[in-house]
């Protein structure tokens, strides 16, 4: 078996992730991979859970600080922080969230989930100890 993206077999798309849930967004994106491909095909969604905040910024994590500054960590990180106000200095606790789709050729679909808690950090980490692509990373500590 071998692991390819989208671009590498020719492939250009863009799934709106409108769903309610990561599920659904993942979903969206893994069938949309297997019908324009044919091939099995993964895709995730995830966000970042702050109980503080009611569960936000949740699956609209890439979208906290307004569609305009999608994927633009710092100003995610500091809507983060800024609706949080005197709560982020006591390091409050979250989650940051995954789903994982499987779609395959035949139709069947399979799932995974996987969630890791930690706190919130006011300071950001550094771009050398960052392991994570998600736009919130940069206020997680685990």
């Amino acid at each position: 078996m071998e692991l390819v993206t989208p671009n590498e077999i020719g492939i250009r798309f863009e799934v709106s992730e409108d769903g309610a849930t990561y599920r659904d967004n993942a979903k969206k994106k893994a069938e949309a991979g297997r019908r324009l491909s044919g091939l099995p095909t993964l895709a995730d969604d995830s966000g970042l859970e702050v109980p503080l905040l009611g569960g936000r910024p949740g699956v609209q994590s890439a979208y906290f600080a307004g569609r305009e500054h999608y994927g633009d960590s710092p100003a995610l990180v500091r809507a983060l922080l800024a609706a949080l106000g005197d709560a982020a200095g006591s390091s409050p606790p979250a989650s940051f969230r995954c789903i994982a789709i499987l779609a395959l050729p035949d139709g069947r679909i399979f799932e995974g989930e996987g969630v890791l808690t930690g706190r919130i950090a006011v300071r950001t980490a550094s771009a050398s100890t960052r392991c994570s692509s998600s736009p919130m990373d940069g206020a997680w500590r685990s």
